[in-house]
């Protein structure tokens, strides 16, 4: 069978849902296999529409307006980005079922639209921010996974930010039992998973689901186009 190929995504990446888009045009998967749920896409497409009225009946200015959606929609886009192009090319869509997305409690948005209306929070700013962040991340994980041994050096030196995120692992036992599954459904065909960056990691425990799936020899590839192309040449 040939190996996956893993996709390592910033959940929040403003640039993300053009992003996504351009890596699976380069890499033209057979099956795709997502985090989430179809009820955590359902449930952030419901979250994002609400945010969206909210904005119409607010004063706040269209500028501040339109950063702030462009922070929303980044929010779950690897969900529908992928599953929309899977079903306009007729490619097998999978979620990886493992977890609930959990929305803001009520009121909160209207908290913050108050802040962002009385010029406490600036959402241009924060898309800004977010933006250079992100990108950061990419350049650190390209330097990183080319050195398997500068990777764990990197979680060992991080292993705070690394347990809140990872948590149990309890995650990375759901997923990998699910690509079990869609694998045998799928015999002979190359699965991309699309998977927050930190569950393709080399975990010094062996615990994240690259650890886990690193008997197929899974092809790590991050989504951003600099690097993509880079990620590619070595397969």
């Amino acid at each position: 069978m040939l190996e996956p190929i893993m996709l390592g995504i910033n959940h929040l990446d403003p640039h993300g849902p053009e992003r996504i888009k351009h890596t699976l045009e380069r890499i033209q998967p057979e099956v795709v296999l997502a985090e989430g749920s179809e009820i955590t896409l359902i449930n952030g497409q419901r979250y994002t529409e609400h945010v969206r009225e909210k904005l119409r009946s607010s004063d706040i200015s269209r500028s501040a307006a339109s950063a702030f959606m462009q922070l929303q929609d980044a929010e779950g886009y690897e969900q529908e980005v992928s599953k929309e192009y899977c079903e306009r090319n007729g490619i097998p869509f999978y979620f990886f079922e493992d977890n609930q997305i959990t929305l803001p409690a009520q009121g909160q948005l209207d908290q913050v639209l108050r802040a962002i209306k009385s010029g406490l929070v600036n959402p241009q700013k924060l898309l800004e921010e977010n933006s250079i962040i992100v990108d950061q991340v990419y350049w650190a994980l390209s330097l990183i996974q080319a050195d398997p041994e500068m990777e764990k050096e990197w979680i060992r030196r991080n292993q705070e930010v690394f347990s809140k995120e990872m948590k149990d692992f309890k995650r990375e036992e759901i997923m990998a039992r699910r690509f079990h599954e869609i694998r045998s459904a799928h015999p002979g065909k190359r699965i991309l998973t699309i998977n927050g960056f930190y569950h393709t990691l080399i975990d010094p425990t062996e615990n994240t689901l690259y650890c886990k799936l690193r008997s197929l020899n899974p092809k790590r590839v991050i989504n951003h186009p600099e690097y993509l192309d880079f990620n590619l040449k070595n397969f």
